[in-house]
C-alpha cells in the first residue's frame, strides 16, 4: 500500500513520462505537433481531425528531410490548409531544427502579418518552451533585436520572413518558400493580377533559396483560374501535385507517401463535420457553378461547362446516322450570311497567343459554324490563312478583322487584295462581349461541327467552356464577333453546295488546326 506522499510522486512521474512521450511524439509526427499545438492559436475551436490533415502533414515531413523541393497543395478555403502549411509546418521544422530560415509569400500584407503572429505565438508558448528543452534546444528564443511582426530571429539563427506580392524579397534568402493564396480570389480573373503574382515567383522567389539541394518550394491554395500560381508551375513540370476535392467526383484511392490508401466514394464529402451538403450547396448558389468547381473541387471547368455549357451547342453532321441524339443536325443545303470572323495576333513564338479565323452562316434561328483555322502566325502567315480562307469560302463576303495586334497591319495592306474586309474596333473586356451574344448559346441557336467532322473541335468546347479560366481564348473572341455581327445582318442565301461544302469541316492546308 503506497502512502499518500508516494502516490503523489507516481503520479508526478507518470504525468512526468506521458509529457515526454507527448513531446516524442510531437517532434516525430507533424501530425502529433498540430494535436497538441492546436488549442495555442484555435482555443475556442474543437479540433476535428481529418484524413486530409494527415495528407498534408506526411507530405511536408518529405519536404523537410528535402526528398521533395516542389510541393503544390490544392485544397478547398477554410479546411485547415493555412494553419498546416503555413503556421504549424515552420514550427515544427524549428523543433527539430532551429537554424532553418523560412520565407512566407500572400496576396496581402494583412494575411502575411496574421500567419506571422499566430506562428510566434506558438514559438512563444509555454508548450513550446519546455519542448525545446525536450527537443534539444534548450537555449532557444527569439532575438530581441529581430523580432518584428513580419520578421524574426531566433538563438539558433533561424528565421521566418513574411511579405507580400511585390514586397519585400530581394537580398533574402530561405530554405524554404512558402506561397500561401498568392493570388487574392476576387482578382483571379484579372491577367493583370495573375500576370503579376506569376512574375513575382518567376523572377523573385525563384531565385531566393540559400541551398537548391536541400530548400524547396510549397505552394498552397485553391484553384482559380487555369493560369493561377498552380497551373503556372505545373506546366513548368517537376512538381509534386496534392490535389484535393472537396467532393469526390469518381471512386478514387488516395494514396499517402506512408503508404496508408484512403478509398473516397463519388459523391462523398472531404470533411463532412466541418462542411456538410446543406452548407456546401449554399456556398455552391454563392460562387456559382464556376467558382465553386474551382475554389472547392479544384477542377477550373465545372462537368457542365462554365459561363458556357457544353449542354447549349448543337452539333451538325453532313448525313445523320443511327445513334445520333436530338442535338445533332443535318447540316442544311441553303445558309445565308456568310462571313468570316478573325482574331489576330502579333507573333508565331511557342509561347503567344494563337491567330483564329472561323466561318459562319446562318439558318433560320441557327448560327453555324462551319470552319476553322487555329494557329500561332506571324504577319505572313496570318495573311496567306486569310487568303486561303477566303478561297476556300468564297460565299463569306464579310471578313472581319479586330483592329488589334496584326489586324491593323492586315487591314492597311490587304485591302486592295481581299473584297470584304471590315475592321473592327474592339470595345469593352472579352467577358462582357461574350455576355453580349450569350443568349444565341443558352437558346441553343449555336451549331458547331460535330467532332468526326472537325478534328478541332474537342479543343475548340475545352477553351469555351473553359472561359475565362483558360490559357488562350481566341476562339471565343473570334466566335463572340462573329455572333455579334450576325445578330443583326442579312444576306442573300447562298448554297453549301460544291467545292465549299466539300472542304467545310478542314482547316486551311499547312495551317495549324
Amino acid at each position: 500500500m503506497l502512502t499518500r506522499d508516494e502516490e503523489a510522486e507516481v503520479a508526478d512521474l507518470t504525468a512526468a513520462v506521458e509529457a515526454l512521450v507527448d513531446y516524442a511524439a510531437a517532434n516525430e509526427h507533424l501530425a502529433d505537433f498540430v494535436k497538441q499545438a492546436w488549442a495555442i492559436i484555435e482555443p475556442s475551436t474543437p479540433l476535428l481531425w481529418n484524413w486530409h490533415l494527415d495528407l498534408m502533414c506526411e507530405h511536408l515531413e518529405i519536404v523537410a528531410r528535402a526528398d521533395c523541393h516542389a510541393l503544390a497543395i490544392n485544397i478547398p478555403p477554410r479546411y485547415a490548409k493555412s494553419i498546416i502549411v503555413t503556421i504549424m509546418w515552420p514550427c515544427w521544422v524549428w523543433a527539430r531544427d532551429p537554424a532553418r530560415r523560412f520565407m512566407f509569400v500572400s496576396y496581402s500584407s494583412s494575411l502575411s502579418t496574421d500567419h506571422s503572429l499566430s506562428r510566434r505565438r506558438i514559438i512563444e508558448s509555454e508548450w513550446y518552451r519546455i519542448g525545446m528543452g525536450h527537443w534539444g534546444h534548450p537555449r532557444f528564443c527569439l532575438t530581441d533585436d529581430q523580432n518584428l511582426k513580419v520578421s524574426y530571429e531566433n538563438t539558433y539563427r533561424g528565421a521566418m520572413i513574411s511579405t507580400s506580392v511585390g514586397g519585400t524579397a530581394i537580398g533574402k534568402g530561405a530554405d524554404f518558400i512558402v506561397c500561401d493564396d498568392i493570388l487574392n480570389p476576387e482578382e483571379a480573373l484579372s491577367d493583370a493580377s495573375r500576370t503579376t503574382a506569376n512574375n513575382f515567383f518567376d523572377q523573385t522567389l525563384s531565385t531566393r533559396l540559400n541551398d537548391k539541394h536541400t530548400g524547396a518550394f510549397v505552394i498552397v491554395m485553391q484553384r482559380l483560374h487555369t493560369d493561377d500560381l498552380t497551373g503556372h508551375v505545373l506546366e513548368q513540370g517537376g512538381w509534386t501535385h496534392v490535389c484535393i476535392p472537396g467532393i469526390a467526383e469518381e471512386d478514387t484511392d488516395v494514396l499517402f507517401p506512408s503508404g496508408r490508401v484512403v478509398h473516397r466514394e463519388m459523391g462523398t464529402l472531404l470533411w463532412p463535420e466541418r462542411e456538410d451538403w446543406a452548407q456546401l450547396e449554399v456556398l455552391r448558389r454563392r460562387l456559382s457553378e464556376y467558382g465553386f468547381a474551382g475554389q472547392y473541387q479544384q477542377r477550373l471547368v465545372p462537368l457542365c461547362g462554365g459561363i458556357i455549357k457544353r449542354a447549349y451547342f448543337r452539333f451538325w453532321t453532313r448525313r445523320r446516322e443511327s445513334g445520333d441524339g436530338d442535338e445533332v443536325l443535318e447540316l442544311p443545303h441553303y445558309l445565308t450570311d456568310h462571313l468570316q470572323s478573325w482574331d489576330t495576333t502579333y507573333w508565331a513564338s511557342a509561347t503567344s497567343d494563337y491567330c483564329v479565323g472561323q466561318v459562319w452562316a446562318r439558318h433560320g434561328a441557327y448560327r453555324y459554324l462551319l470552319d476553322q483555322v487555329r494557329g500561332r502566325m506571324d504577319l505572313p502567315a496570318t495573311k496567306a490563312a486569310i487568303r486561303a480562307l477566303s478561297a476556300k469560302w468564297p460565299q463569306a463576303s464579310a471578313k472581319l478583322i479586330e483592329r488589334t495586334a496584326n489586324g491593323a497591319e492586315v487591314l492597311r495592306t490587304m485591302q486592295g487584295e481581299i473584297a470584304g474586309l471590315i475592321g473592327v474596333k474592339v470595345e469593352g473586356k472579352k467577358e462582357a462581349r461574350l455576355m453580349s451574344v450569350l443568349s444565341f448559346l443558352e437558346a441553343g441557336n449555336v451549331v458547331i461541327p460535330h467532332p468526326r467532322e472537325a478534328p478541332w473541335v474537342p479543343d475548340f468546347l475545352f477553351e469555351l467552356t473553359s472561359f475565362p479560366s483558360t490559357p488562350h481564348d481566341d476562339q471565343v473572341d473570334a466566335m463572340s464577333q462573329a455572333l455579334e455581327r450576325m445578330r443583326f445582318s442579312t444576306a442573300a442565301v447562298v448554297p453549301v453546295v460544291g467545292k465549299a461544302y466539300h472542304f467545310a469541316a478542314r482547316a486551311a492546308p499547312g495551317l495549324g488546326a
